[in-house]
C-alpha cells in the first residue's frame, strides 16, 4: 500500500461511524457524541495542550480516503 503526504482541510475529515473502539452507530454525528462522551475527562486537557504546544510534527496523522454520502 502506498501513502502520500498531503495537506487536507479539517472540514474534509469524516468520522468513522464503525470505529472498532466503539459500538457502531448510524452516522457521524452520533459517532462524535459517543467518542466525546467516552473521552470527556481527557478532552479538555488535550485541547489545552494542543492550543499551548500545537500538534507534534513528529507524529503524522494518517487518514483513509473514502467516498461517502453522510446525512446529519
Amino acid at each position: 500500500m502506498s501513502h502520500k503526504k498531503q495537506l487536507i482541510k479539517i472540514t474534509d475529515l469524516l468520522v468513522n461511524s464503525e470505529n472498532p473502539r466503539f459500538d457502531p452507530v448510524k452516522n457521524q454525528k452520533l459517532a462524535l457524541l459517543v467518542m466525546i462522551e467516552k473521552i470527556k475527562p481527557k478532552i479538555k486537557s488535550l485541547a489545552e495542550d494542543i492550543a499551548k504546544n500545537g500538534l507534534n510534527p513528529g507524529k503524522p496523522w494518517y487518514v483513509e480516503k473514502k467516498m461517502a454520502n453522510i446525512l446529519f
